[in-house]
């Protein structure tokens, strides 16, 4: 049981890592098209994700840098008074 458990585990582990490098890949070419000013259809590029979960992911990424950014100008700006 305790091996069946943990071939289970790892499958999941697996499919997480595949997912989030697939939702990278999705971003990418999503903004490539917003670049371009192309439209971008997640399902026509082989993703699972809809339009509204591939935006989310880029604004949370955005977010989260926007915040590193300010967290990092506190700190110089800290250390430099």
């Amino acid at each position: 049981m305790q091996r069946n458990l943990n071939q289970l585990r790892e499958l999941q582990k697996e499919r997480k890592a595949d997912r989030c490098r697939r939702m990278e890949e999705a971003k990418l070419l999503a903004q490539q098209s917003l670049a371009s000013g192309a439209a971008f259809n997640p399902i026509e590029n082989g993703f699972e994700f809809s339009n509204a979960e591939i935006n989310r992911a880029i604004d949370k990424d955005n977010r989260l840098n926007e915040a590193q950014n300010q967290a990092a100008n506190r700190t110089a700006i800290a250390r430099a008074a």
